[in-house]
């Protein structure tokens, strides 16, 4: 043992009678030359046994030793290279080591979690991003098409609708003259699909189609021709007809006591539209 250990790779024992090698904890000695020492690979009582560290994952053996495989969220820790530990991934960059919309990031031991703004809430699938809650309940039901912004949000609004002031509804455009909807509807409301319109006095909505309009009300049988006026109408008369009080239907010409009508008409008698006689005795019409 004297020179050169006795050969031995890695210790070299010696008595009054014989010498001998060994190996360091983790080798066994080669039966080839019993000076050499090869890694044991004893996995009944390394990886498969009680002999590594509770913080590793997953054991691997390795020639004199063993090493670990870690789980997601975690690294190995690279002065032992036999346990795993937690990465603080909110140490990182925002959109590459935690969600780019986690507003402030929580580290968790083997992952993380996020705290949101105000008007968000954590998103229960991942427990990794903040985003709104539900139409009608964390954002407008007439928010469209929801965008988030920066401890609020915005919408983007369909075709026929615009950003309502408050930023965060769509109402419909109101553009003078019928662009965005019919000239005729005096008070465009928003429906889904289409809209309504609200109408003046003297006027009804038609509901012939989704998109609708005011039309004026329904006028008389007594009138001849109807002429439109603003919220209502008057008529036109028939020759033989005037108008009836109100002027919204035409009633016979009252010709009785006038001189409309023939000298030679001894009792003139009103019909619609024109009139007849009554002749004295010894006369005939």
């Amino acid at each position: 043992c004297e020179v050169e250990y006795g050969g031995c790779q890695h210790r070299c024992i010696e008595d009054t009678r014989d010498e001998w090698c060994l190996c360091d904890d983790g080798f066994d000695i080669s039966h080839d030359d019993w000076k050499q020492c090869i890694g044991k690979l004893n996995f009944q009582s390394v990886c498969y046994g009680k002999d590594y560290h509770e913080d590793c994952h997953t054991c691997m053996n390795t020639i004199g030793g063993y090493t670990c495989k870690c789980r997601g969220g975690y690294e190995l820790d690279k002065s032992t290279n036999q346990t795993c530990i937690d990465i603080n991934e909110c140490r990182g960059n925002r959109g590459e080591d935690f969600d780019q919309d986690c507003h402030e990031c929580v580290n968790t031991i083997g992952s993380y979690t996020c705290k949101c703004d105000e008007y968000y809430e954590l998103d229960t699938a991942t427990n990794k991003t903040c985003c709104l809650g539900k139409k009608g309940v964390s954002y407008n039901v007439d928010c469209h098409n929801c965008i988030n912004t920066k401890g609020s949000y915005t919408c983007d609004c369909d075709e026929g609708y615009e950003l309502h002031p408050d930023g965060i509804s769509c109402i419909g455009q109101s553009t003078v003259g019928g662009v965005h909807y019919n000239e005729d509807c005096h008070e465009c409301i928003n429906e889904d699909p289409g809209y309504r319109c609200i109408c003046d006095a003297g006027y009804k909505e038609d509901n012939a189609a989704t998109e609708g309009n005011c039309i004026g009300v329904n006028y008389s049988v007594g009138c001849h021709n109807c002429i439109n006026t603003n919220g209502s109408y008057r008529c036109d008369c028939d020759e033989g007809y005037e108008f009836q009080s109100g002027g919204k239907s035409c009633i016979g010409q009252s010709t009785v006591g006038g001189e409309d009508y023939a000298e030679d008409c001894h009792t003139c008698v009103n019909t619609i539209g024109s009139y007849t006689c009554g002749c004295d005795d010894g006369y005939e019409l």
